[in-house]
């Protein structure tokens, strides 16, 4: 996390760094689906779910739940950032884009 807003500089080296369709995270991969995603995102995790968080560009939490699947049709148009965490303490972090 952030203690201070983005700059355009800062997301494109997210971006860059974030760009794999899923991510191995210690022994364990993360993946979501579809991505992009305008009513519904489904999370496969090999382990079961801690927390999900889903974060705007600005770093700030717009979604947070326990579920492996989230209604996100609230969500604006854009590019958001999804943390997941399993129940050993696992995380990592995903680019979603919502149409």
């Amino acid at each position: 996390l952030y203690n201070d807003a983005l700059n355009a500089s800062d997301v494109t080296n997210l971006s860059a760094a974030l760009s794999a369709n899923a991510f191995e995270a210690q022994d364990n991969t993360f993946s979501l689906y579809p991505n992009p995603a305008s009513d519904y995102l489904s999370i496969v995790s090999e382990t079961e779910l801690k927390s999900v968080v889903i974060y705007s560009l600005q770093g700030q939490i717009v979604k947070s739940t326990t579920a492996n699947q989230i209604n996100i049709s609230d969500l604006s148009s854009g590019m958001y950032l999804v943390k997941m965490t399993d129940l050993n303490d696992h995380t990592a972090t995903q680019r979603l884009m919502v149409k």
